[in-house]
């Protein structure tokens, strides 16, 4: 199954002032995260699990990644809600974005090299660059506690410079989340022709799934499929949508996933036609934006 990842990026409108440059490294206490060995027995059986060893490191840490910016992403939120809509931020919510900062970058800083994995060679691209960003806000942000003068007008002033960082860094992210996820469907999933997974357009009745030499029609159809085979099948849906230029998807591949299992679970919706509960929910996104 696909170890789904995801990041939001916060609206950029509210931001004011200018990223801050300091190239300042972060010093974090804590306990580095231990990863278990492969045992080899010759050279022959290193050079044959290495490489697979290392990608399923890297999976597992792109889960603990995405549970880390969770706690990293409330906690902005939480304070961007305060100041926009003039409410008030209780005396910890600061200290504790600070907290999830920390402990996600060291988390970054001691994860093991993985520039030798081809695999996911553009992904772990995207995170160094993030991790990168990501640096760079925490010392903005840190920069208060620092300051001599910690009013209000000090904190905004510095919170907000250091916002702008930070969704430079969520932007590396993002494009990490989405290449992260290319990635991985393109190297998990089964070559063989009989199990392919592919869609067909016709100008009479539209698009129509397969996987191999059957047709994918309704619910009961989707729950046979994979979590593998249903991003397949709407990585590939999504390509034809925005060729089409009827409109430009605004999720990943797997958050769209999760809706059509969401709708699916039912069991009165099981016979209902999967493009067509597909189309309904791009609609709504059109009309919610």
């Amino acid at each position: 199954m696909l170890k789904k990842i995801g990041f939001i990026l916060l609206i950029s409108g509210i931001l004011t002032g200018c990223s801050d440059n300091s190239d300042e490294k972060t010093n974090v206490g804590g306990e580095a995260k231990v990863k278990g060995e492969v045992e080899k027995v010759s050279t022959i059986g290193k050079d044959l699990e290495y490489p697979k060893q290392l990608e399923k490191d890297f999976e597992l840490d792109m889960e603990y990644l995405d549970e880390h910016f969770n706690l990293v992403q409330s906690s902005i939120q939480t304070i961007v809600s305060a100041i926009s809509t003039g409410g008030n931020l209780s005396e910890r919510d600061y200290p504790l974005l600070i907290t999830n900062l920390e402990t996600t970058l060291f988390f970054l800083e001691n994860m093991q090299d993985y520039s030798e994995l081809e695999k996911y060679k553009n992904s772990y691209s995207y995170l160094e660059e993030g991790s990168q960003y990501l640096n760079k806000a925490y010392t903005t942000f840190n920069s208060f506690f620092e300051s001599q003068n910690q009013d209000v007008d000090t904190f905004i002033d510095i919170f907000f410079k250091g916002l702008e960082t930070y969704n430079q860094a969520l932007k590396k992210f993002e494009l990490l989340g989405e290449t992260y996820e290319k990635e991985y469907i393109g190297n998990s999933v089964d070559a063989n022709i009989s199990d392919k997974i592919s869609i067909t357009k016709s100008e009479k009745d539209g698009i129509h799934y397969w996987k191999g030499e059957q047709e994918i029609v309704d619910g009961e159809d989707w729950n046979m499929l994979n979590e593998d085979e249903k991003i397949q099948l709407i990585m590939l849906d999504i390509e034809q949508t925005e060729v089409s230029g009827i409109v430009e998807t605004k999720k990943l591949s797997a958050d769209y996933v999760e809706l059509l299992n969401n709708y699916f679970k039912e069991q009165t919706n099981l016979k209902d036609n999967i493009k067509d509960v597909f189309t309904e929910i791009l609609i709504d996104e059109i009309k919610n934006n």
